[in-house]
């Protein structure tokens, strides 16, 4: 609950200027993109030094292609240890491929030397505050906004962040009689999770999604029992904010199966539906509580980054009044999406 708050209130609390290790660690990655290894070196050993994990990995890696400093197997597979050990999952995968290359008494000989730094570093602490300002600052694009967000969440950050996209089919019900299709449209998803620390199954989701769907025929129940359809023209979109949860059966495993299942608010903007151009409701917005359930496969690349293809299912808990002049209806709206999408582990 507590780290949920916090992410809730990440705009208002974390957004400061950071101390003088976060000015080293992205100094020297700013030194880095210009080529000016030696003075990465420098910044890094200072950042790493008062316990920046990110620090760590940079060092290992200089050490590793002897950029700044001599080639050193050693003190690069110690850096990633120290670092893997503050919980950067890429100074795991660093330091498993290069343990792959080195001779077992040159493993020890470095885990040996991660012992004892972090002896002679006892009071130092495993994380240190970094300022989102200075990392949006030394890091360009997409990848750079996105490497930033831990920043900015802060201590209590999220696991994950995790992108979908898709295809929607949704069919609507304006009233108890009368149904609209819509042509398969856009899905949109964008959530932030976390890891249960006691249960690796099971994670909290916080999700932003969007939809969109064109509407193309509408059919009415005559009293006689005879249906009626009549061409409509029209779109609707889907904004909705779900707190959800997700189970992952095998979370160890390559490939898992996973169900989830959420709830939240949505926010329904209907265009202005014709039906044999006629106009039959106004642009409006409409508020209503959702819910939504699916499930389906996770592929594990690595331990960063995660594949899925899956389903999901989501409804009004509450139906909601549209009205334009004399039109009035009640609408219901039940959507199905196809998704694939993309899983960034933090650590």
């Amino acid at each position: 609950m507590k780290r949920g708050l916090l992410v809730m209130g990440l705009l208002v609390a974390t957004l400061g200027w950071g101390s003088t290790a976060q000015a080293d660690y992205y100094d020297g990655l700013r030194a880095a993109d210009a080529g000016r290894h030696s003075e990465a070196l420098r910044e890094w050993q200072d950042a790493a030094n008062v316990g920046d994990a990110e620090a760590m990995l940079a060092l290992g890696r200089l050490y590793m292609q002897g950029l700044g400093v001599p080639q050193n197997y050693v003190q690069a597979h110690m850096w990633f240890n120290l670092a893997a050990s503050r919980g950067e999952a890429e100074a795991v995968i660093e330091r498993d491929a290069l343990t792959a290359h080195m001779e077992p008494d040159l493993v020890a000989k470095a885990q040996e030397q991660a012992v004892a730094w972090q002896q002679q570093h006892s009071e130092v602490t495993h994380r240190t505050e970094k300022s989102y300002f200075d990392c949006i600052d030394a890091r360009a694009g997409i990848v750079g906004l996105i490497k930033c967000l831990p920043v900015a969440l802060g201590p209590d950050q999220p696991d994950y962040f995790r992108f979908a996209g898709g295809i929607t089919e949704g069919i609507y019900t304006f009233s108890e009689n009368t149904t609209t299709d819509a042509d398969a449209g856009v899905s949109l998803i964008g959530a932030l999770g976390f890891i249960a620390n006691n249960n690796k199954k099971l994670r909290a989701e916080i999700e932003i999604g969007y939809s969109s769907n064109p509407l193309n025929k509408r059919a009415a129940t005559n009293s006689d029992g005879t249906i009626m359809e009549k061409d409509t023209v029209g779109t609707l979109r889907q904004i909705s904010a779900m707190l959800g949860v997700t189970y992952e059966f095998i979370p160890d495993c390559p490939i898992t199966p996973y169900l989830k299942a959420g709830i939240g608010p949505t926010f329904l903007t209907i265009s202005d539906v014709k039906v044999e151009n006629r106009l039959l409701f106004e642009q409006q917005t409409k508020t209503f509580f959702a819910y939504q359930f699916g499930g389906g496969l996770k592929y594990s690349i690595n331990e960063m980054l995660a594949i899925d293809v899956g389903y999901r299912h989501i409804d009004t808990l509450t139906d909601v009044t549209v009205q334009t002049g004399s039109n009035r209806a009640t609408v219901g709206i039940g959507n199905h999406t196809g998704l694939i999408g993309l899983t960034y582990l933090w650590r």
